[in-house]
């Protein structure tokens, strides 16, 4: 909630790099502040809180993992400090399957790690195709923009109903009719009620 309140007052959505870079060294501060009392708790308990502790971590990190997917740096530092910090301290603090305890831990991580980062590889190649598409229509409208300003031709468009959907000017002008009234009405209707015209 802070960072949207500095990102909106300050005008940080202009600059969106250092807002990268804040969130990503925000990570790390939360890393850090998690992952110190996570591993003191883990290294003094010894007894029946140990695992339901290490489940709370590890869900938080799925949630976290989740949370930071449009900052992937941010989201792999914040795993890397707190799975590490967990692993070690599960390493040193647990007796009988100490190395099994540590490699899950690890596997989860990197699990998270690259959900993460697949994701948000994924989010870049939907946001290039959109931009694509964007483009493109941007293309075909100056395109269309000009042949229509060219051209003396009555140019339209109808979706799969038969309404109309764009028009040229000259459409309009020679129907004597506003934009307004002929937009989404069906071509059918609007043929019938100036057959009689004879610029039509």
């Amino acid at each position: 909630a802070a960072v949207f309140m500095f990102w909106r007052r300050n005008r940080w959505h202009e600059r969106p790099e250092r807002v990268l870079r804040g969130l990503e060294l925000a990570c790390l501060f939360l890393g850090f502040v998690w992952a110190t009392p996570v591993a003191a708790a883990l290294t003094m308990d010894q007894g029946k809180l140990l695992f339901p502790i290490i489940g709370l971590v590890l869900a938080v990190l799925g949630i976290a993992s989740t949370s930071l997917i449009r900052v992937p740096t941010g989201a792999v530092i914040y795993l890397a400090m707190v799975s590490a910090t967990v692993a070690s301290a599960l390493y040193r603090g647990v007796e009988d399957y100490n190395f099994l305890a540590t490699m899950v831990c690890v596997i989860y991580a990197l699990v998270l790690i690259g959900i993460t980062i697949n994701s948000h590889l994924d989010f870049l190649r939907r946001s290039r195709a959109e931009i694509e598409v964007q483009r493109q229509s941007e293309v075909v409208k100056l395109l269309l923009n000009d042949f229509e300003r060219d051209a003396q031709d009555w140019l339209w468009e109808a979706d799969g109903q038969g309404r109309l959907t764009y028009f040229s000017p000259r459409f309009a002008e020679v129907l004597k009719e506003t934009p307004e009234h002929l937009l989404s009405r069906p071509l059918r209707n609007i043929f019938a009620d100036h057959a009689v015209n004879e610029e039509w």
